[in-house]
């Protein structure tokens, strides 16, 4: 487990460091057909950073709080919310995307959250519910 932490937030340094530069050369290269910002500037900066930031709470809040996600229950319906960002922004274009070139970058970006999810959050519902069924067949 301690391993699994480890690289959790190992990937969501990493992946924040390549996601904020990445979104924002995506945006400014759309700008540039334009020749002037949008009015819009707050979505666009919650894009460039806010999104980035989103995307990876999950990694980080695993790596950081692994050992209590597993004990508490609100911190475990934390882990699954966050961990479900990642989830659904990269099965989405794997599903229904027909560039194939990304498949490659966001099939192990998914298969990792699932890992995450299963290892630190599912367990820990499953004794839940496993007590639950033990005290009601005992009485």
């Amino acid at each position: 487990m301690n391993y699994l932490r480890l690289l959790s937030l190992l990937i969501g340094i990493v992946m924040l460091f390549i996601m904020v530069p990445v979104s924002f050369m995506a945006g400014a290269m759309s700008f540039q057909n334009d020749g002037e910002l949008p009015e819009l500037s707050i979505y666009i900066a919650f894009l460039f950073f806010g999104g980035p930031l989103l995307f990876n709470a999950g990694y980080m809040y695993v790596g950081a709080y692994g050992d209590l996600i597993v004990k508490s229950i609100w911190q475990r319906a934390a882990a699954a919310i966050l961990l479900a960002i990642p989830i659904l922004a990269t099965s989405i274009p794997i599903l229904f995307s027909n560039h194939t070139e990304i498949r490659p970058v966001f099939v192990p970006i998914l298969l990792f959250s699932v890992l995450i999810l299963s290892a630190f959050v599912w367990p820990a519902w499953l004794n839940r519910i496993n007590k639950k069924q033990q005290s009601d067949t005992t009485r």
